[in-house]
């Protein structure tokens, strides 16, 4: 009953940050859990082929949808108040006619000659399905998470995620053709949920179609098309250069120390996004207590349970891999380094993002972008996973760069030099990528790497326990200047 009543006393930004989070690490986290099983279901190729098709998506779901239900719906709801519920709706009608014309650009590719790399003509146009049948469960969760919605969010996010994970592994099962198995079981379950959900939206306003709304939305989301597209290009363009270069079983190791590297980007999407409105209004007011203390603790938090993942990266592949991916130890110290300048960067973008410079935010992107490929271009056709992997990283340390330039000029310009430590942010994000790229050279040492799990652990635990007067009022909502 205490834990209850503690829990009940919680600010509501920090429920839904708690919700969100477990809600959204249960999807990743089921979708990890069922990898052994899809990896010793499917051979190498057939796990290599999937990681493709999920790398097409990523690129064709910003494509299609300017990505505006990412973190930029915060700025449509914000700067539209009085009209939520309408630029909800168009919204999600000005994606759906997206995808219809980008996919029609796609069959006249398809008739010219063009194909895919990697997948076949009929996993290509599932490609389509898949970030069609998205599209509304997309737009109704950036809607919940401005609003801090979080109980009937969280619990659809949950029920899918076990319905698409059960669904896939009894299509692998019984399916000869177990890609294709595996990725409409996906489609079909999110069809369900999204012509729900498709229905919620338009009741709540019929305005699918607003040419006004939608000039809005492009002006407002094209020059983003560069910078989401840029930013998959950084994360997904390494295994199709490695596919060209070293083929899908290549792929296949690559692709799974990727995305268990990958699942802690969760961490810092999900409390990036219930952050971002709450900085958003300390922004509008000019009132940035507290803003630097947590953003430290977030930075601070997500590195170092990077660091505890990268400790124990040899066990994690053995269970989730097994046989022939092995060679994936080695990569994961150093994916999840990515995961430590992500958060850095979302803390730095948010201030150009607040003031609508979706453009310069764009370049910056297409810039660190341009380093990734010309570096695997470089140094993959010679040096394969590693080069991929140091090459992901230096893009993203230098699109981390870039916007801290511009949030240092935009925080002077608009009067908001006292919003963040910068210089402490850096030192942190340094420290633990030098600290993670250490345990390279402690993998084959088991109980060096286990005693240095168990201190770190045990150092956490006496600090949280020696400073909990100072957190605790956080958690309780006492500190209401820092967590209303």
């Amino acid at each position: 009953m205490g834990l209850v009543r503690k829990y009940k006393q919680l600010p509501q930004t920090l429920k839904a940050s708690i919700w969100f989070v477990i809600a959204l690490l249960f999807q990743k986290g089921i979708n990890v859990l069922t990898t052994p099983v899809f990896t010793r279901l499917m051979t190498h190729e057939e796990y290599g082929t999937f990681s493709l098709f999920n790398t097409w998506y990523n690129i064709f779901l910003v494509v299609c949808t300017f990505n505006l239900f990412g973190g930029i719906f915060n700025t449509i709801v914000h700067k539209n108040q009085d009209r939520k519920d309408e630029m909800t709706s168009s919204t999600m009608g000005f994606e759906l006619v997206l995808t219809v014309v980008v996919f029609v650009g796609y069959l006249v590719f398809y008739l010219l000659g063009g194909n895919l790399q990697g997948l076949d003509f009929t996993l290509s146009l599932l490609v389509f399905a898949q970030v069609l049948v998205n599209i509304p469960m997309s737009v109704w969760m950036a809607r919940c998470k401005y609003e801090y919605q979080y109980r009937v969010c969280a619990a659809i996010i949950i029920i899918q995620s076990f319905l698409v994970a059960a669904a896939g592994i009894l299509c692998v099962i019984f399916a000869e053709q177990k890609v294709l198995a595996r990725v409409v079981s996906n489609v079909v379950i999110l069809l369900v949920v999204s012509v729900v959900l498709c229905v919620v939206i338009a009741k709540q306003s019929p305005k699918l179609v607003s040419l006004k709304n939608w000039k809005y939305l492009f002006l407002l989301g094209a020059p983003l098309v560069i910078h989401y597209l840029a930013q998959d290009v950084m994360a997904q363009s390494d295994q199709l250069i490695l596919d060209y270069y070293h083929g899908t079983e290549t792929v296949a190791v690559y692709a799974l120390s990727h995305s268990l590297s990958w699942l802690f980007t969760i961490l810092t999407t999900a409390i990036n996004t219930t952050f971002v409105p709450w900085v958003y209004r300390r922004m509008d007011e000019k009132n940035f207590s507290g803003v630097r203390k947590i953003s430290l603790l977030i930075i601070f938090g997500i590195s170092f349970i990077t660091l505890l993942v990268s400790l124990i990266s040899p066990e994690v592949i053995r269970i989730f891999g097994g046989e022939g991916y092995e060679e994936g130890a080695k990569l994961i110290p150093i994916l999840i380094c990515n995961v430590v300048v992500i958060a850095g960067y979302d803390l730095f973008s948010n201030v150009a993002f607040y003031h609508s410079k979706t453009l310069v935010a764009s370049i910056v992107t297409l810039v660190s972008a341009g380093v990734n490929i010309a570096l695997n271009f470089l140094f993959i056709p010679k040096y394969g996973m590693i080069a991929a992997c140091f090459t992901t990283l230096a893009s993203y340390l230098c699109m981390m760069f870039l916007h801290f330039i511009i949030m240092k000029y935009y925080m002077k310009k608009f009067g908001l030099t006292q919003m963040y430590r910068a210089s402490l942010i850096w030192a942190i994000v340094i420290a633990f990528i030098l600290l993670n790229l250490s345990v390279l050279f402690l993998l084959e040492y088991v109980l060096v790497r286990y005693l240095i799990l168990g201190g770190l652990i045990l150092a956490l635990t006496l600090v949280l326990v020696l400073t909990r007067k100072k957190w605790i009022p956080y958690l309780k909502g006492g500190n209401k200047d820092a967590t209303n």
